[in-house]
C-alpha cells in the first residue's frame, strides 16, 4: 500500500505544516538522546543520567493530560505555535549551555524539564494537528494528510 502524497503537491499550507512538524519531531527526538549523553560526559555518573531522564519523564507524563485538556479549550494554532517556538528556544538554550567551558548541570535539568513539558503539551494536541491538516488541505484530501502525519510519528 502506497501513501497518497497528493496533499503535499496540492496544498502549500499543508506542505509547510507537514515538513515543519517533521523537523520539530526529529529535533525533539535528538534532544531526548543527546541530553543524557551530555549528562554522562559531564558527570561520568549513571545516576545523574537517570535523574535527567526522570526530569524528562515526570513533566512528560504529568503534563500530557493538561496538554490534552488545553487542546480542547485553546486555539489549536496558538498552542501549536507556542509549543514549537518554546521547544526551539529551549533547544537553543541547551546549545548555548553546551558551548560554555563548564556547562551548568542545574540549567540542563531546568531546560530539559521545560522542554519535556512542552513536548507533553504537543502530545496532547494531536487532534489540533488534524485540524491543521483539515485547514491546510481541501476537504476531499482530509484522509491522506492525516495518514501522512501519522507516518512521521504524530
Amino acid at each position: 500500500m502506497l501513501l497518497d502524497l497528493s496533499p503535499l503537491r496540492v496544498s502549500r499550507d499543508y506542505r509547510l505544516l507537514f515538513f515543519g512538524q517533521l523537523v520539530s519531531f526529529f529535533g525533539s527526538m535528538i534532544t531526548f538522546v543527546v541530553v543524557p549523553w551530555q549528562m554522562y560526559q559531564l558527570t561520568r555518573s549513571n545516576a545523574m543520567v537517570g535523574y535527567i531522564a526522570l526530569a524528562e519523564f515526570v513533566p512528560m507524563v504529568s503534563l500530557a493530560f493538561v496538554g490534552g485538556a488545553l487542546a480542547d479549550y485553546v486555539d489549536k494554532r496558538k498552542m501549536l505555535r507556542f509549543t514549537e517556538i518554546g521547544q526551539t528556544v529551549l533547544t537553543g538554550g541547551l546549545v548555548l549551555n553546551s558551548m560554555l567551558s563548564q556547562p551548568s548541570i542545574p540549567v540542563l535539568f531546568i531546560i530539559v524539564a521545560l522542554h519535556a513539558g512542552l513536548a507533553a503539551r504537543a502530545l496532547g494536541r494531536h487532534d489540533g494537528c488534524d485540524v491543521g491538516a483539515r485547514d491546510a488541505g481541501e476537504v476531499g484530501h482530509l484522509g491522506p494528510p492525516i495518514r501522512l502525519r501519522r507516518t512521521r510519528g504524530g
